[in-house]
């Protein structure tokens, strides 16, 4: 029974919140006077380095599970297990490099606060979900804006939140899609604490890779190629509304939903709620994963500025997670096989 949770979420969750917690220990100690920054280093290593051990049979696993053939329901809850992890590695490693950092500083700064954030944003990503309130209406044309507008408008503020925080044109980014140089990410030559958070980074975007770097990526250049040098609003709803196929969706819905009991309009409407309540978590993971690199990129003891193709790359591989992830989830689910998206719930039975 422990080996299963060590695989599991749950398992992968609680290290990362055990993790939080002994951080914040330690920097509340420090800040008190009541240990040196030798101390809290060791603190913080010990904490992070479990939770880098424990988190490889994690990894492990859900990569046996993603990569069984005919088993299209274990391949589905891995991905996203592997895509929780990832958000997960990518936030735990920032606060880790950010720790070194502020502590390097400490005796001239006395104080802590890029660390303070990341503990934040790792609280907050480990925190329980919040149950969403549930719906009896029926109204099918309603239930389906609804969600086709949460797809289309969460995917644009995840996109121009990427670019923000990369400052570069999200056309650029894009031109990007699914291409990062993991092998720059050197932690020989780091301190213990950025050293950590280096290979917990690294095994992020070597997961993010796994996932979203395959040939999906091209079908999206090619789709939105003579949009992206337009003016961004005009990118955003007309790119978005053709990936996401959202006339033809409305279109499929007012054809079918005449013939449906109202049991069955009740059951679509639904899963069409799920779905765009699921789809803000994964989109909440993309924030994390974009707030988590910008620090990282912004911490002088980690050096990733200097290497700026690797950068952009996982900016990119960030870009192709939210747009594949926005593919699935308004099609039938052969983009990535994640969920029965939109179109599935609308053609099946």
């Amino acid at each position: 029974m422990h080996e299963r949770y060590a695989y599991s979420t749950q398992g992968l969750i609680s290290d990362a919140r055990a993790l939080w917690a002994q951080s914040r220990l330690a920097r509340d100690v420090l800040v008190s006077g009541a240990a040196t920054t030798e101390r809290v280093t060791s603190l913080i290593e010990e904490a992070g380095t479990a939770y880098l051990d424990r988190g490889r049979d994690f990894h492990t696993f859900q990569f046996q599970r993603w990569r069984m053939e005919g088993s299209p329901d274990h391949r589905r809850q891995a991905a996203g297990d592997l895509y929780l992890g990832a958000a997960t590695d990518l936030q735990a490693g920032a606060s880790l490099a950010a720790a070194e950092q502020d502590l390097k500083d400490f005796a001239s700064a006395g104080a802590l606060p890029r660390f303070t954030q990341a503990l934040d944003d790792l609280k907050r990503l480990t925190a329980p979900p919040q149950p969403q309130p549930g719906g009896e209406s029926v109204d099918v044309m309603r239930i389906l804006d609804q969600t086709l507008t949460i797809l289309v408008d969460e995917t644009r503020n995840a996109l121009f939140t990427i670019g923000d925080k990369a400052t570069k044109p999200l056309h650029e980014l894009l031109s990007r899609l699914g291409e990062v140089t993991v092998d720059l990410i050197e932690a020989s030559a780091l301190g213990k604490l950025a050293a950590l958070g280096a290979k917990l980074i690294r095994r992020a975007l070597e997961t993010l890779k796994a996932l979203f770097g395959g040939d999906g990526t091209e079908r999206i250049k090619e789709l939105l190629s003579d949009l992206w040098k337009t003016e961004p609003q005009r990118w955003a709803e007309q790119g978005l509304s053709s990936l996401f196929t959202v006339e033809e969706s409305r279109q499929l819905a007012l054809a079918r939903a005449a013939f449906w009991s109202e049991d069955e309009a009740q059951s679509r409407c639904q899963e069409l709620v799920l779905l765009g309540d699921t789809y803000r978590g994964k989109m909440h993971l993309a924030a994390h994963l974009t707030d988590a690199l910008a620090l990282a990129t912004a911490l002088p003891v980690l050096g990733l500025a200097t290497h700026l193709g690797l950068v952009l790359g996982a900016y990119g591989l960030i870009c192709a997670a939210v747009l594949l992830i926005g593919m699935d989830y308004s099609d039938d689910g052969t983009s990535l096989g994640w969920v029965r998206g939109i179109r599935g719930v609308l053609t099946c039975g």
